[in-house]
């Protein structure tokens, strides 16, 4: 359907003048020998002297009887067809609606074609009943690209809120004038090419261009999209889409680009945040913090009165021969590294469940049957490769595109080298004897220092500082 068609059937002319919708087939009955044809299967037969034979009518003149046929042997009757519905929307309902109401058919067609065009359903309603305004609109639309000054008022009444069901409302519409209120001019006085002035705040209002929004926003948006604020996307825009694009072109901003940004940081970020990069966190998390539990458990076997630390006094403490502190203490630094095992085979699988090969390597970084200071050089080699794993972890950004290029990419140390660990101040687990002013001790830092009984030559300096005299 176009333009032509609608103003043809609903302003004249029939069906020798090419009106598409005067003799439209609605059904079968609609082509007169398909119609007669259907009537002549309902008429009673007649006979050769062209008088009915129709049992239920008598006749005047009497019939000579007429000589008996012998039954003939039974033949094969052809099988019996069921009747073919009629399509949907062609009964005889549908012929009579076509015959008597044609223009409520055609007003609803064309009412439908200007939803299409992006008109709401009331202000087409609006036009189809009024015949002569739908005329002016569909004649203006064929002759004019854009905008209609239909179009813009209708946009307009919105934008001012204008019910198009009231009176004021559709006058505007259909005219482009607003009637006065009582005692004097209306609130909105129009000036013409969809604009209107406000009595009240004494200002112009230019009513929405042919996008159904203003170029200001249009502007708006465009400057959002260049400064990173607002996606690229197009698709989300809908009727803004077209103006954006022109401003973002005037601009000289590469769409192309930036939407490939944002599509591959949306796929990062989707990797970044599901359950696999999730339990590789969590798991170098833990085993940062699980080093130091090691490193401190480590510490107070030393401390305590107990025998070197290796596998076979380590069984024996955990079988009790050493006391009930020892066997507490040695069961807590196996249970620890254990603990440490299971998260190093995750981190080495990269989030995904650890397998057994995994879980035999992570196994070879540390034992609770080694020394006591073959375990802290081990806990620093292991800290410090955690350390190189968080780098990665925070300073991984989208692939494709050089750092710091992409505006959607909110990491600010994208693209930098990983980062060593930073020396921490202050006496380290396993460190060298340091030299005081009494002597040489043994400095030891823990974070929750534990009792280690009276008379075991500590002295608690505070905040968890201890210091013992080597013999």
């Amino acid at each position: 359907m176009d333009l032509t068609d609608i103003l043809s059937s609903l302003f004249g002319g029939n069906a020798a003048q090419g009106n598409p919708y005067y003799a439209q087939q609605f059904s079968d009955h609609a082509n007169p020998n398909a119609f007669q044809a259907s009537l002549a299967r309902f008429a009673p037969t007649q006979n050769a002297s062209g008088l009915s034979q129709n049992p239920g009518m008598g006749t005047s003149s009497i019939q000579p009887q007429q000589p008996s046929i012998a039954p003939q042997a039974p033949q094969a009757q052809p099988q019996a067809q069921t009747a073919q519905a009629s399509p949907a929307g062609s009964g005889i309902g549908d012929f009579f609606s076509a015959l008597l109401m044609p223009h409520t058919a055609a007003k609803n067609r064309t009412a439908a074609y200007l939803q299409q065009q992006g008109m709401d359903a009331g202000t087409a309603n609006l036009l189809v009943s009024d015949p002569q305004m739908l005329s002016a609109y569909l004649q203006q639309k064929m002759k004019t690209v854009g905008p209609t000054a239909f179009d813009q008022r209708a946009d307009a009444a919105k934008q001012y809120g204008l019910d198009p069901s009231t009176p004021e409302g559709r006058n505007f519409i259909l005219t482009g004038s607003i009637p006065g209120s009582q005692g004097g001019a209306g609130r909105f006085v129009n000036v013409g090419q969809g604009q209107l002035f406000d009595t009240q705040n004494q200002s112009f209002i230019s009513a929405p261009n042919a996008q159904g929004g203003t170029n200001d926003d249009a502007k708006a948006i465009a400057g959002a999209i260049v400064n990173g604020d607002q996606p690229p996307d197009m698709k989300g825009l809908y009727k803004f889409s077209g103006p954006v694009r022109a401003e973002l072109a005037k601009q000289g901003y590469n769409l192309t680009t930036a939407q490939e940004d944002w599509q591959a940081t949306q796929r990062y970020l989707s990797s970044a945040n599901g359950p696999q990069q999730l339990r590789l966190r969590q798991s170098v998390d833990f085993a940062s913090e699980q080093l130091n539990q090691i490193d401190q458990l480590a510490s107070q076997w030393d401390a305590g009165k107990f025998k070197v630390l290796n596998a076979a006094n380590l069984a024996a403490a955990k079988n009790g021969l050493y006391g009930q502190d020892a066997a507490s203490l040695a069961t807590k630094l196996d249970a620890a590294i254990t603990d440490l095992t299971a998260d190093l085979g995750n981190v080495y699988m990269g989030g995904n469940s650890p397998t057994d090969h995994a879980l035999e390597l992570a196994g070879k970084n540390l034992s609770s049957s080694w020394s006591s200071a073959t375990i802290h050089d081990m806990t620093k080699q292991i800290r410090q490769s955690l350390v190189y794993r968080q780098n990665s972890l925070r300073n991984a950004t989208v692939a494709g595109m050089p750092a710091g290029t992409n505006p959607y990419d909110q990491n600010a140390n994208a693209g930098a080298a990983p980062q060593a660990a930073a020396p921490q101040s202050g006496y380290q687990p396993g460190d060298a004897a340091a030299t005081t002013p009494a002597g040489n001790r043994v400095i030891q830092q823990m974070t929750n220092p534990q009792p280690m009984g009276n008379g075991d030559g500590w002295q608690d300096l505070g905040n968890g500082v201890r210091v013992r005299k080597v013999n």
